[in-house]
């Protein structure tokens, strides 16, 4: 009997994870429109998609203009269907990129355990004075739906 609840248990754990087994330090996953599926690396490669890496620090959101341009920066690749990796720290608000993300059916695709370690590791964000106090970010990247299966 026990392990027939141990197995059940252990079913519904499993259909829970869905969608998002791969997710990883994505709190704000009920907050914005998440992809259903993974990002179809082939069909990127064919359409040769250019893939930019945006980094804000906390300080962007004391900026007036801070946000303003940041938004600015995503739509003018969301208009080109450019993919844009997203490295922001985590008292970012998304309802005014919710909105962008409808208007150019676009979906967030958090990073997985992997993709956020080598992040962590890397010289640009280890050794940046801006993210020394920093104890989480967000990581994710603004892909096409098209490129999600």
């Amino acid at each position: 009997m026990k392990k027939l609840i141990m197995l059940i248990v252990l079913g519904i754990m499993m259909i829970g994870c869905g969608k998002g087994d791969n997710w990883y330090k994505a709190p704000y996953a009920k907050e914005t429109i998440m992809a259903e599926g993974k990002i179809d690396e082939t069909q990127i490669t064919a359409d040769n998609v250019q893939i930019t890496v945006m980094f804000a620090p906390r300080e962007f959101e004391n900026d007036p203009n801070g946000l303003p341009n940041l938004l600015y920066f995503f739509e003018t690749r969301m208009k080109n269907n450019n993919i844009v990796e997203m490295i922001i720290t985590n008292n970012f608000k998304f309802d005014k990129l919710n909105e962008l993300l409808k208007n150019y059916d676009y979906v967030i695709v958090p990073y997985t355990e992997e993709e956020y370690n080598k992040m962590l590791d890397d010289v640009n964000i280890k050794d940046n004075p801006k993210l020394k106090d920093e104890t989480d970010l967000y990581m994710f990247k603004l892909v096409p739906k098209k490129y999600i299966k």
